[in-house]
């Protein structure tokens, strides 16, 4: 891995640092006598002459000075944990988990251990269930992080525990009520267990609280047309397929009937079985009136069989429903050409316009295959024009289909069907013109989100790397946390990429202070970036401490493919707090 700055040494000489600070008082492994007869005096002396080893490279010998100083001292948890720190450095995972879980036995609730046991099992991911458990002590340990029980809520929510998630989530939200994204994360959760009323009323509080346009504003409006059911995603304990248990009739739709119908209708229309493919398609929208595909193509059958009104209706409730499916632009087409074929030239010309005024529609996946051939929309219009010179363009064109574009041919009273269109389908054709910019990040609905790039993200407050002399080298985190003092000299957010890249490729860091006292949200407070090559399956970021320190608060670090920082090249992120040090929890 490849930096534009910085060396992975400042995080050692930062550790050094850091356990000499530890050790006020023992200048040396070499203290007199009568010092080292205390037992605190001792762990502290071998761990400051470890850390000068370490701080060598000499990891072995480091080890090895550890290994001395339990002979002496077996139970004393920090040495415990320094040798489980080496041992991870040193690829022995299983014994560096031995060295952690045998400080915890020593010192239960201590966070510092517990967060190095639990960050390599996640590492590892090995024994979910350990990794869960050990998750589960943290938050009893630090039960007022609130970043704490969203990642425990993911976790849980992983294992499809999602009642237990759900009361996570809430305990997030109860510890800072007025943060907008904890209230979106309990949103998702409260529609999964298909809480519909109260995920609406936690998106309404976060639209009203949050300024329009910004990124958890955003996820708050996406999330609401999901609560509201304009996807296919019914919340993770929905049965999908409850409808198509039901009975046919009153009791509800006859999917295998209605699928059957629908297959024969197709296989009838290829062979050109045009009469039987109308009772087939009839019989399929008896069993589902909403099936605009069908109805469609009820249109095309009823064209062969020269029945040219009848076709008109049929195309345009197939889309009166649904908006603008993918069949919309050639059914405007075929409504013309059936106008056409009745010789009514002044209502047809409308409809080929229309479809000439939305082909740049057909570089959009979802019109591309079945988008009208454009040369033969314009000859059928220059066709048109001569036989209605007169004809002008109308004063008003139609964006979506409205009695705009009905009014154009009135069907019988008993073709004519209802002509309201729902606000559902409006809002849909507000999203259809492919000129509309690309809105800002949406925020992902969980604490680190892997986007199929990184299988860990991990914040610490120093980083290491192993001694291998051959092969791909690994990056581990030492002293890793979510929250971090205001005098913290750097913060690092080590990771873990699901897959080695194929080729050498740019990965950006932004620091985003989310919801920092006294700056505004999503302020950019700096940027980091590292090149991963095929070798590489870890590596970090860094950020320096401000000047000023760090202001208290939560913070977000994007990730993105590349430079560019855009919604884009987005692919995960992460958060991390500081909190005063006399908060922090040991």
């Amino acid at each position: 891995m490849l930096r534009r700055s910085h060396l992975f040494l400042l995080a050692v000489s930062f550790l050094v640092g850091s356990v000499l600070f530890r050790s006020v008082g023992v200048s040396s492994a070499q203290g007199d006598t009568a010092e080292l007869s205390d037992p605190a005096n001792f762990v502290e002396a071998a761990l400051v002459e470890a850390e000068h080893l370490f701080a060598n490279f000499q990891f072995h010998a480091s080890l090895s000075q550890l290994d001395a100083a339990l002979m002496r001292a077996p139970r004393s948890p920090l040495l415990h944990k320094k040798r489980g720190d080496l041992l991870m450095i040193l690829r022995r995972h299983r014994d560096a988990l031995d060295a952690y879980r045998t400080a915890l036995a020593l010192r239960p609730h201590w966070r510092e251990g517990l967060w190095a046991l639990w960050t390599l099992l996640d590492r590892l991911d090995t024994d979910p269930q350990e990794h869960l458990t050990v998750l589960s002590r943290l938050v009893q340990v630090d039960p007022d992080n609130p970043l704490l029980r969203l990642r425990y809520a993911r976790e849980l929510r992983k294992r499809s525990l999602y009642d237990q998630s759900l009361e996570q989530f809430r305990y997030a939200v109860e510890l800072n009520p007025h943060y907008p994204a904890y209230r979106l994360f309990l949103a998702r959760a409260l529609y999964d267990v298909l809480e519909h009323k109260q995920a609406q009323q936690q998106i309404q509080w976060i639209l009203t609280h949050s300024p329009p346009g910004s990124p958890v504003w955003i996820a708050a409006q996406n999330l609401s047309h999901v609560v509201s059911g304009e996807t296919i995603d019914q919340g993770a304990q929905a049965d999908f397929f409850q409808a198509s248990k039901q009975r046919h009739g009153s009791a509800g739709k006859d999917y295998k009937a209605w699928a059957l119908a629908r297959e024969r209708s197709w296989q009838l229309m290829k062979a050109g079985r045009f009469d039987e493919a109308e009772r087939a398609l009839r019989k399929s929208l008896a069993l589902d009136p909403e099936d605009d595909l069908s109805r469609y193509n009820l249109g095309l059958t009823l064209m062969q069989l020269g029945r040219y009104a009848e076709a008109i209706v049929a195309f345009k409730e197939s889309f009166r429903r649904s908006g603008a499916p993918h069949f919309y632009p050639d059914a405007l087409f075929q409504i013309g050409r059936s106008l056409a074929k009745l010789h009514k030239w002044d209502q047809a010309i409308p409809y080929f316009e229309r479809v000439l005024a939305i082909q740049d529609w057909k570089e959009q996946d979802v019109y591309a295959l079945n988008f009208p051939d454009v040369q033969t929309v314009q000859a059928a219009l220059q066709e048109a024009r001569i036989h209605a010179p007169n004809v002008s363009s109308p004063t008003l064109p139609f964006e979506t289909p409205n009695e705009e574009l009905t009014s154009h041919f009135e069907p019988s009273a008993a073709e004519d069907l209802s002509r309201d269109t729902t606000d559902r389908t409006r809002r849909a054709h507000e999203a259809l013109p492919p000129s509309q910019e690309f809105p800002a990040k949406v925020l992902p609905l969980s604490v680190d989100v892997v986007r199929g790039w990184f299988r860990q993200l991990i914040t610490a407050q120093a980083v290491i790397r192993d001694d291998l002399q051959a092969g791909y080298h690994e990056f581990f985190p030492l002293y890793p946390g979510d929250t971090f003092p205001p005098s913290q000299p750097a913060i690092y957010l080590i990771f873990t990429v699901t897959t080695p890249p194929p080729d050498d490729i740019t990965v950006t860091s932004q620091w985003v202070a989310e919801h920092v006292k006294g700056l505004d949200p999503d302020t950019v407070v700096g940027t980091d970036i590292v090149m991963l090559g095929l070798n590489d399956r870890t590596g970090y970021f860094y950020l320096d401490r401000p000047a000023d320190g760090w202001r208290e608060g939560t913070y977000r670090i994007d990730l993105f493919t590349g430079e560019d920082t855009s919604a884009y090249h987005y692919v995960a992120d992460v958060r991390f707090r500081i909190v005063p040090s006399d908060q922090i929890i040991p």
